[in-house]
Order: C-alpha cells, then sequence, then structure tokens
C-alpha cells in the first residue's frame, strides 16, 4: 500500500506544481473541457453539496456514514487529505484502496489529450478523478465537500437534478478571495443552489440567513433550516452537535425522497464517533496526552477554545502556524489562541510531497500572537522540534492551525509510537455492520 500511494503521489506531483488559481472564467472552462473529456461523469451522480465556513469535512463524513448504515454505497471526496492522499476518494465506508488507485488514475491519464493534461491543474484532476470513480462505482450517492465558497468552486459543476445542498456556519474567511463582509461570503455559500434543489441549512447569523433563502427564492429552492441545539449523542463536543443536526436533517430528507431506513438510536450514536482525521484527535505518547486540532480560522479556534476550556481552564503548550492568508484570517485566529494558550511554539512548515502549501514564517506568526496577546510564543525550525519541545514542559499538548501542520504532527507521533486515545473510524463500523444491507463494490 505504501508503495502504490508514493507511486500515485509521483503521478500527481506534475500536477501540483502548477498554479490552482486564475481567473475564474477561464479556469471554469478548463475544467469544462476536462469534464468532458472523461464523459462528464458528475451528470451522472446524485449528490449531497457541502458548503460553509466551518464543519464541512465533519458533515461530510456523518454523511457518508449515514448513507452507508441505511444500505447505500456512498462516494465521498473532501480536502485536503491528513492521513494520505486516497482520503480525497473516499467509496463505501473508507478510502478507495491505495492500489486501485493508482490502477484507475493511470486509465484515467491515459484518456486525456495532450493539450488538457498539460493545463489542468492538480485541484482539477482530484476532483474529475473522484467523480470519474464514483461514476465507474455506481455509487448511489456522491457527498461533494466544497473547495473555497461555492459560487465559482469546481464543486459547483454537480448536476441540479436530484443534489441536495447542505450549508454549515458561515463566518469571515477566505476574504481576499471571497469578500470582506459576512453578506459577501454568503453569496458564495449559497451559490451551490441550483434550480429546484432541496437546501438544509443551520440557522444562524440573520445576513447568512438571508442571502440563503434569497438565492433559494431566486432559483425555486425549498429551504430547510435547523436548530444546531437539537438532541445528539452523549459525549459528542459541543461545536460538533450543530454539525451533527445538520448531517441528520440532511439524512432524513434523503430517507423521505429516496425511502431509506429510519436509523436506530444505537446506530446514530455509533455514527456520531465517525470524525475525520485531524478534528479534535487524542494521541498518547509515553503517559502524555496531545490534541490535535486543525482550526485554521477564527471559528474553528473559537470552538477548540470553548471545548478545551469548558472541561479544564489549565493553560496550555500550543504548537501551532498558519499557511499563508490575507484579510487579517491569522491576526484574528491568534485572538482566539491567547485565550487558551500559556505557551506557542511555531514551526515552519510546507505542504509534501511538492510544496503546494508554505506556512506563515514561524517568527511572523510569532509575532502576531504575541501582539494579540499570547503570553510567550517561540519559533522553532520544523514540525518534529516543535513537539520535541511542547512535550518537554509539563502543560498539557495541543496541535492547531493549519490541517497540513496537523498532518505532520501526526506523522511524527505515528513514527514515535503514538497510539490514537480516541476511536477510529473503523471500529464505528465494525460495531454497527449488522445495520448493512449490502456489501460495497470493489472498484477494479
Amino acid at each position: 500500500m505504501v508503495d502504490a500511494l508514493a507511486d500515485v503521489e509521483r503521478l500527481l506531483s506534475s500536477f501540483m506544481i502548477r498554479p490552482s488559481k486564475g481567473a475564474v472564467p477561464r479556469a471554469s472552462l478548463r475544467f469544462r473541457r476536462l469534464l468532458d473529456v472523461v464523459g462528464s461523469p458528475q451528470d451522472s451522480l446524485t449528490a449531497i453539496h457541502v458548503a460553509g465556513t466551518s464543519g464541512k469535512t465533519s458533515i461530510c463524513y456523518y454523511l457518508r456514514s449515514l448513507l452507508w448504515l441505511a444500505g447505500w454505497t456512498p462516494g465521498l471526496t473532501v480536502s485536503p487529505h491528513v492521513v494520505a492522499v486516497n482520503d480525497r476518494i473516499q467509496i463505501g465506508d473508507g478510502p478507495v484502496e491505495a492500489d486501485d488507485m493508482l490502477q484507475n488514475l493511470g486509465i484515467f491519464l491515459g484518456q486525456l489529450p495532450r493539450d488538457v493534461r498539460n493545463t489542468i491543474t492538480y485541484l482539477d484532476l482530484m476532483m474529475a478523478f473522484a467523480w470519474w470513480m464514483f461514476a465507474r462505482a455506481k455509487v448511489d450517492c456522491a457527498v461533494v465537500e466544497v473547495g473555497v465558497g461555492g459560487l465559482h468552486d469546481r464543486t459547483n459543476f454537480l448536476a441540479a437534478t436530484g443534489k441536495v445542498c447542505v450549508i454549515g456556519d458561515i463566518g469571515l474567511d477566505h476574504v481576499g478571495v471571497l469578500g470582506h463582509s459576512l453578506a459577501e461570503i454568503a453569496v458564495h455559500k449559497a451559490g451551490i443552489i441550483k434550480r429546484g434543489c432541496h437546501v438544509v441549512a443551520l440557522e444562524q447569523h440573520p445576513v447568512a440567513m438571508s442571502v440563503i433563502s434569497s438565492a433559494a427564492a431566486t432559483r425555486d429552492a425549498t429551504v430547510e433550516y435547523v436548530d444546531g441545539a437539537g438532541s445528539a449523542p452523549a459525549g459528542l463536543p459541543a461545536f460538533q452537535r450543530r454539525n451533527w443536526a445538520l448531517a441528520t436533517a440532511a439524512y432524513r430528507h434523503m430517507a423521505s425522497v429516496h425511502r431509506l431506513p429510519k436509523l436506530s438510536p444505537g446506530t446514530l450514536a455509533s455514527v456520531a464517533l465517525d470524525q475525520p482525521p485531524g478534528r479534535m484527535e487524542r494521541w498518547q505518547l509515553g503517559g502524555r496526552e496531545l490534541v490535535l486540532d486543525g482550526a485554521h480560522n477564527p471559528q474553528k479556534m473559537g470552538a477548540l477554545r470553548r471545548h478545551l476550556t469548558s472541561s479544564s481552564r489549565a493553560r496550555r503548550n500550543i504548537v501551532a502556524n498558519m499557511v499563508q492568508s490575507t484579510g487579517g484570517r491569522i491576526a484574528d485566529t491568534c485572538a482566539e489562541l491567547a485565550q487558551f494558550g500559556d505557551h506557542v511554539i511555531v514551526p515552519s512548515f510546507q505542504s509534501t510531497p511538492v510544496p503546494v502549501k508554505r506556512s506563515v514564517s514561524a517568527t511572523e506568526f510569532a509575532n502576531i500572537a504575541l501582539s494579540k496577546g499570547v503570553p510567550s510564543a517561540e519559533p522553532v525550525e520544523d514540525t518534529e522540534e516543535a513537539l520535541c519541545r511542547a512535550l518537554d514542559a509539563s502543560a498539557p499538548v495541543v496541535v492547531t492551525g493549519s490541517l497540513y501542520l496537523v498532518s505532520q504532527a501526526r506523522n511524527v507521533l505515528m513514527r514515535w509510537g503514538a497510539s490514537l486515545a480516541t476511536r477510529d473510524r473503523s471500529p464505528v463500523h465494525s460495531a454497527v455492520s449488522g445495520d448493512r444491507i449490502r456489501s460495497t463494490p470493489v472498484l477494479r
């Protein structure tokens, strides 16, 4: 499996180094051309399209598990990946096997004319490839996470027919791309709403809800607002309860339309444990506990702060940094961080195997953190050194900020022999395997 994943990354490497940004019309034409070449697989999919500022990936994982335990074979595509690149393309109850991904990627790339292959980006390729694999596997439903915004996102090429739009909490993020006000950003999130779709959205700030309602009315779409304060399985963190409420509401709509079964309370409780990697994970190493959570915007960092301080007022050693950003996101996130971090250790990092994403310089992030009230901040060379420094002290350790940093920290901890204290995905499904109606087809 390791060798196959390495081969997949080698095939993808030439696409990773190409800029993923560009003028919207040109990028849309480029992606449309790619989809046309591979047979427009998105048009054959029944889809749940998930947008929002915070919680999208968790909502997607919940929906995938609910559909799986209802007897359907779902497809799931999310980004970025935290464990391995096949996290981005999942069929059934987990990522596609590395060997299958490698074989199918070769077939997929072999269809592309040179002019298409030489112009598409990594993100173009991964989205089209996911949909192509879903169509080949004849998944019953594709759960698709928006990349950025929604209106101009690649995922918005999904067909309108039968699509359910799910919109989570909306806040200020990607302001350099989406706009500097909540209303402007909400326009992009609501951009996934197509004519005749059903929309399931969280009750939230009136400005965001007004934009969603207006977009739906313009496109003859129906809207269902969900109270995120509803009942949730015991032990679910507060910040996940809203995501859980939204996912289960979307499932109830799918169940009513497609005559899916009502799931038992025990099954629902097990699904609540199925959370994506790098989100509120607890790791054990030599008797020490480390919390890993990719809180990469003020909204997420605020949720992490509330969760941690609800159980303990202890100050913590924080390992944190973020990718380069505009619009004050880093400063606002550090302001939240200052409310529970005693000492911040800041490593520099870049995504691998190709440096697609680079962190803010360690010194710059440390200075921003200090300016926002963090008592002390220390720049270090890399993630491994940051973890060593954090574990040298007796205070609890939290790794947060960019998911790319969390991914690197996970890899270091696994190399050191650390164990994941929270339940992983597999036991969730094995514990309720009797509820499954049929098995997943193997894609060859």
